[in-house]
This record gives structure tokens, C-alpha cells and sequence, in this order.
């Protein structure tokens, strides 16, 4: 298996690629820098660099910031450096987000330099004209590190109210891996912190150098999809040991904080870690794509040249099916970022080539630029492009097939995404996972006492059976209807809370009925706050953030 510090140690000798004036004269390969979106500017923050002009790696200690208001492309676009001080601690591939309520950009967590846990929090407020002065929001002393820890390689994702972080690693030089449990939530409007229970995404709540990605089009305040990365059985771990399929496919639903598990279908791409994902809302607003690009798997698999990890997948919701767009690019790359750029194309920041260690990014400044609607690989941003459509082959599937999956493996993730669910009887119950409802048996002292029918019961029976079949071919023509003209659909159900359709391991395999309870594994449980930051504390902060009491690692 590749061990994580390997790949950060691997020695460039290869040849000089020409840089921007932006990025060090030399310029070979970056990687593990981390990006996000404010308005009209392109953040990318921090990363590892490696460069004709000196042997190794090294920290590359600035934020850069590329303008969206023009077209440009990636050889000639220009950025705006903002040199970060010098008591940030230097972390590989942090999770950096914007929270619009405070109107901050912060940083979370990484694999540091300094072969320590991170116990500071930095953030930024963006100007305007891409300026970017780092500040500390969370001391080293402040009490907020007494109930939190913050990893690298968690699965973090953004949503309009909040940041979420899941799981993430503690490594250091010549100790065992330590994975950190949980989902850890950042509420933008509370200013409060939290740590909920994820022991119904693996065993030991653990994921580490997957991606996550909020999805708005379903559930009342959006959904959290995890895909990829190790989730380890246990906290101590070995990088690429428990690398998770792609076919398996995690659902957080943010508003009820409950775990559902689907099979994906199609064209599941390889296993991978170290991978980045963007997503799109469909034309319609039916559907929402999410596109994948590159990773990292095993070493057997990591030194051969395998075309698909150089592919963009597709998995599109709520289909839940992977879809493999057509244009692959001539490198592989790992520990890369990725953002929407504009209306409809994903850009891909760095990344590293894992077939070889003097392998060089060949995109200029290391930026590839993808369109999401034609599937091609560009050569810059454009600024006037269109707005996303679907791409023609993520169309040609849903004229073909049905919109939701053949079968949900949870019964209460239908209703999350809008599937019909029809039953015969308001009081009837879900079975459990793998069991089948048998008609009961008639008693032998029945089947002889039954009587012969005469003509008169054939005929009302014929003639009920008519009736009974035009009725189905009219509640067929209904329900075609609705869904030609994309109707909220109609539950037929005794229990409407996804909550009493049954709760799934990541395994599929049942667990019990989930009754109405907080407590986990099914849904997450939200620990009461009990630790108030200081007066002091707070003025730093600029605003008043209440931390919850929760399990220290390490």
C-alpha cells in the first residue's frame, strides 16, 4: 500500500515547465493546496510545491486569487499574492470554506508540517479585489480546542448554513495513523459548534481522503453524498488499507441528521482516495450531476497506467447511476482541488501524477479546465459561457431508463428524493432488510369446505375483473402523468417519517426498525452545548460560538 508520507517525500528532478509570474520560477508540480469560491474571485490557498530550482518539496506559503470576471486562460491568466504570516501553522490540503454570515473565508485542519495537531483557526475577509489577510480566530489556548480536534483528509463539504467536516486523520512520522470519529457541524447563523454521532457510516465513524458534496435539489434543507476514501474499521489504520467502492454511495439528510445507504450502478469507476468532485444542477432542476475527477488507489494499482482514474464519472442523481464522460486527459493526478468556475466548467488545481515521481503537471500553471455540458477538456475559463445543461449522454440515460433506481436499498431514502412509494394498507409495515412478505396459508379443514361456484359468481367475477383492470390502466395513465409533468408524488403510506421505513448499515445489512429516538447509529446525535468560549475569546472570534461537549482524541 502507498503510505501518505511517501507521497509527500517523493523527490522532482524532471524537467523545468515555464510558470506565471504568480507561481516560483521552475514551477514543476503543486499539490494539496485547497480552493473555494467568493463571489467573482478564485481562492487557492497553501499547497506543496516542487520546482526545477530546488530538490524537494516545500510548503508554499501564500493565498493566491484569480479573477472570474473575464475570460482568460491557463497559460496566461494572472493572480493576486497574499503571503500568509508567519505564525499560521502550515497544513497539507486544509478544509478552507466561505461562511457568507460572517462573511469570512476559514481554514480547518490538514496534515501540518510541523508533525502536530493544528490547535489554531485562521480566517480571512475577502475585499473585494482578492486580497486575503489571514488573521487568528481560535487561539492555541482557547478552550474551544479542549472538545475539538482537527484533522486532515476529512470529508468536508459547505452548504449555504453550514459547514460540515466528517471524520479526517491524525498522522505523524514513525506513529500509527489515528482516524477521528464523527461528523463535526459549524452552524452559520447559531455561531455554535458541534460533534454528531457518524457510527452509522462505518463502524468506528471514521473517513478519511474521500469527498463530500452538499446536494440542494433534495430533502427540506439539502442532502451531504460521501463517496470514496478509506473508512477504516478501527481508529488506528493504514493509508489505502480500507479504500471504500464507489458503488457504495452515503446520504446525509441535513435536516432530519439521518445515515441512508444506496447502491450505485453504471460505469462505477475504480476505487480511489485523494480524488476531487464538483457538482451541477440539472436543466430541468429534476436531476443533479456529480462529476469526479482522479485519485489514488494501491500500489499495484497506482504505478500502471489505468485510464480510468486519467476519466471524469458522472453520478447522476436521483438515478443514482455513474455515467463515464468520453474525453479523458493524458495525465493522472491525485491530491488535487477542484471548483465551478462560472456557469459550467470545473477547473482542476495541481495535483500530482502517481505513476511516477518525476512526472510534471503538464497543464500550464497546473490549471486544467473542464466543460461540463460538452465534456471537453479546455484550454482556459470562459466567462460568457452558457449555463450547465445536462450533457447530451446524462440525457440520453433518462430517456432510456427509469429516473430512480430498480431498487432502494433503504426504503425511507425514496422519500427523500420524491420516488413513489405506494402501499396496499396505511397499517402496514416494512419488512426487514432481505425478508419477503408470504400470504398466509390456508388450513387444510378450509381448502375442503370450499364450494364449487356456479355460473352467476364466474360471470360477477369476469365481469369485476374488467372493471378492476380498467381501473389499473387509468391510475397507470395517472401516475404517467405526473411524472411526465414532474408532480410532487403521492404516498400512499401509514408512517410518513422516513424514520419508521427502516434503518440500514453502510453494509446493507438491517440493524432494527428505527424508532423515534436521537440516539445513533441511525441518526445522528447533536451533544448539548456546554462550553462558552470567554469574553475575551469571543471579541477575537468577532462573534459568539458555543462549543459542545465531546469525546478528545489524542
Amino acid at each position: 500500500m502507498i503510505d501518505l508520507f511517501t507521497i509527500l517525500v517523493i523527490v522532482v528532478t524532471h524537467a523545468q515547465v515555464a510558470g506565471s509570474a504568480w507561481l516560483p520560477d521552475g514551477f514543476q508540480r503543486w499539490f494539496w493546496q485547497s480552493s473555494v469560491i467568493v463571489g467573482d474571485w478564485l481562492y487557492i490557498d497553501g499547497g506543496e510545491i516542487y520546482t526545477s530550482q530546488k530538490k524537494g518539496s516545500s510548503p508554499l506559503n501564500k493565498t493566491f486569487a484569480i479573477p472570474l470576471s473575464a475570460s482568460w486562460t491557463s497559460s496566461s491568466v494572472e493572480a493576486v499574492v497574499n503571503d500568509k504570516p508567519t505564525g499560521l501553522d502550515y497544513s497539507r490540503k486544509p478544509a478552507v470554506w466561505y461562511d457568507p454570515v460572517d462573511g469570512s473565508v476559514f481554514s480547518w485542519g490538514g496534515f501540518t508540517y510541523s508533525n502536530a495537531n493544528s490547535k489554531t483557526m485562521w480566517a480571512f475577509r475577502p475585499d473585494g479585489r482578492g486580497g486575503a489577510v489571514w488573521e487568528q480566530r481560535y487561539s492555541s489556548n482557547s478552550s474551544f480546542w479542549t472538545h475539538f480536534t482537527s484533522p486532515g483528509g476529512s470529508l468536508a463539504a459547505t452548504t449555504p448554513l453550514g459547514f460540515y467536516s466528517l471524520g479526517g486523520a491524525l498522522i505523524k512520522n514513525n506513529s500509527p495513523n489515528f482516524a477521528m470519529p464523527g461528523l463535526v457541524v459549524y452552524d452559520f447563523r447559531e455561531k455554535t459548534w458541534s460533534n454528531l454521532s457518524a457510527a452509522a457510516y462505518a463502524s468506528c465513524g471514521c473517513a478519511v481522503l474521500g469527498q463530500a458534496q452538499f446536494v440542494p435539489r433534495f430533502g427540506q434543507d439539502g442532502l451531504l453524498t460521501m463517496l470514496g476514501g478509506d473508512s477504516p474499521d478501527d481508529h488506528i489504520y493504514k493509508t489505502g488499507g480500507s479504500i471504500k467502492d464507489l458503488s457504495n454511495v452515503t446520504v446525509y439528510d441535513i435536516h432530519n441528521q439521518m445515515w441512508y445507504y444506496q447502491t450505485a450502478t453504471g460505469d462505477v469507476p475504480p476505487p480511489r482516495e485523494q480524488f476531487c468532485m464538483v457538482s451541477a444542477l440539472g436543466t430541468d432542476n429534476s436531476t443533479y450531476e456529480i462529476f469526479l475527477y482522479g485519485g489514488i488507489s494501491t500500489s499495484a494499482q497506482g504505478k500502471v497506467a489505468d485510464p480510468e482514474y486519467a476519466q471524469v464519472y458522472i453520478l447522476s442523481l436521483p438515478a443514482f447511476t455513474w455515467i463515464r464522460a468520453p474525453n479523458s486527459t493524458v495525465q493522472r493526478l491525485f491530491g488535487h482541488s477542484c471548483q465551478v468556475i462560472g456557469r459550467r466548467q470545473m477547473i482542476v488545481i495541481g495535483g500530482s501524477n502517481p505513476q511516477s515521481g518525476e512526472a510534471r503537471n503538464i497543464w500550464p500553471n497546473g490549471l486544467g479546465v473542464f466543460d461540463m455540458t460538452s465534456l471537453q477538456w479546455t484550454s482556459g475559463y470562459d466567462a460568457e459561457a452558457k449555463s450547465y445543461i445536462q450533457p447530451d449522454i446524462v440525457k440520453k440515460y433518462y430517456d432510456q431508463n427509469t429516473r430512480y433506481p430498480a431498487t432502494w436499498d433503504v426504503p425511507a431514502l425514496a422519500t427523500v428524493f420524491g420516488a413513489p412509494l405506494v402501499k396496499t394498507s396505511p397499517t402496514a409495515t416494512v419488512p426487514p432488510f432481505g425478508a419477503s412478505k408470504r400470504p398466509p396459508s390456508q388450513s387444510a379443514a378450509a381448502a375442503k369446505g370450499r364450494r364449487k361456484l356456479n355460473v352467476g359468481a364466474i360471470a360477477g367475477g369476469v365481469a369485476g375483473g374488467v372493471i378492476g383492470l380498467l381501473l389499473l390502466l387509468a391510475l397507470g395513465k395517472y401516475f404517467l402523468y405526473r411524472r411526465q409533468h414532474k408532480l410532487p408524488p403521492v404516498f400512499e403510506l401509514g408512517a410518513s417519517d422516513p424514520r419508521e421505513l427502516g434503518a440500514y448499515r453502510l453494509s446493507g445489512q438491517p440493524v432494527m426498525k428505527q424508532e423515534r429516538t436521537n440516539n445513533p447509529p441511525y441518526q445522528s446525535q447533536s451533544l448539548k452545548p456546554r462550553v462558552n468560549l470567554s469574553e475575551e475569546e469571543r471579541d477575537s472570534v468577532g462573534h459568539t460560538p458555543t462549543v459542545c461537549l465531546c469525546d478528545k482524541y489524542l
